[in-house]
């Protein structure tokens, strides 16, 4: 179902903003860093991890997305995002419904995030060409 959620329009989200803050370790412990900040609408971090999303999706996999496609990690960028900070974003888009998290049990326990069917409307709704 496309419309939205009863009980998430009390939440940020759309084109509401959110800080990341985030930093960049200069030695091998972390305990020196550069720290940084940057403004992202709930729009553009839910959109940068959703097609990941649309498949069992780990903790450590949306953390990477993040890095990589909001902050601009690579080769010669190291940036981390601050704990609490990841947290809350996993937190949000619970709260939207857009995520879910379930565990899968083979060998052992596995914890995994998955788009809800409301998250995969919106995700298609977002990126899906308009003419």
């Amino acid at each position: 179902s496309s419309h939205v959620p009863e009980g998430t329009e009390k939440y940020k989200q759309g084109e509401d903003k959110f800080t990341i803050n985030y930093y960049t370790p200069i030695d091998k412990n972390h305990s020196f860093r550069n720290e940084y900040n940057k403004e992202f609408s709930w729009n553009e971090i839910f959109l940068s991890i959703a097609y990941l999303l649309f498949n069992p999706t780990t903790d450590e996999q949306i953390r990477d997305a993040l890095e990589r496609k909001l902050l601009g990690r690579d080769v010669n960028n190291y940036y981390i995002i601050f704990e609490d900070d990841f947290v809350s974003i996993l937190v949000q888009l619970m709260a939207l419904k857009l995520i879910t998290n379930d565990t899968i049990r083979n060998k052992d326990v596995y914890s995994y995030w998955i788009l809800t069917e409301y998250g995969k409307n919106l995700a298609i709704e977002l990126k899906a060409q308009k003419k």
